[in-house]
């Protein structure tokens, strides 16, 4: 848009000039990227070591898993064989069992069990059920835990 003048070109501009407001833009953008980037990290800079990438020897694992859950009920262990969807109520008498059922059915190199108990259920109980996994045909056995964030 021009204002005044006659055709000699000597009117007032009225535009605006968005490349210093682009450069202001992306100084700002730097900036907050770095400031972001130091607000994350916890406890003092540390140059962490690096691992290498090692390709995955084959496209299914030869892992069979099994769930163990363990809730409040103090009679019952719930057992899940795989990605099944339902699980199987077993006594504490009836797991070893089971257990033994569920791994020698498996064609799997490595038998691992997954533990999951509720957080009111006594720690003595759940490790004896990972002793019972370990001592029928488990070869690793993990804890399941769930990520939880921190109140403020």
């Amino acid at each position: 848009m021009s204002f005044g003048g006659g055709g000699d070109g000597s009117g007032i501009t009225t535009e605006i000039n968005v490349t210093p407001l682009c450069d202001i833009f992306v100084v700002l953008l730097i900036i907050l990227m770095m400031a972001h980037d130091e607000a994350n990290q916890v406890g003092p800079a540390i140059d962490l070591p690096q691992r290498i990438e090692t390709p995955p020897e084959s496209k299914e694992p030869e892992v069979d898993n099994v769930t163990l859950t363990i809730t409040k009920d103090p009679t019952h262990v719930y057992l899940a064989v795989g990605g099944e969807s339902t699980s199987k109520a077993c006594t504490m008498q009836e797991l070893p069992a089971a257990l033994q059922d569920a791994f020698g059915r498996s064609k799997k190199a490595v038998k691992e069990a997954m533990v999951r108990a509720d957080g009111e259920v006594p720690l003595e109980r759940t490790v004896k059920v990972i002793g019972i996994a370990y001592k029928n045909g488990a070869s690793k056995v993990g804890i399941g835990t769930m990520i939880r964030e921190l109140k403020k």
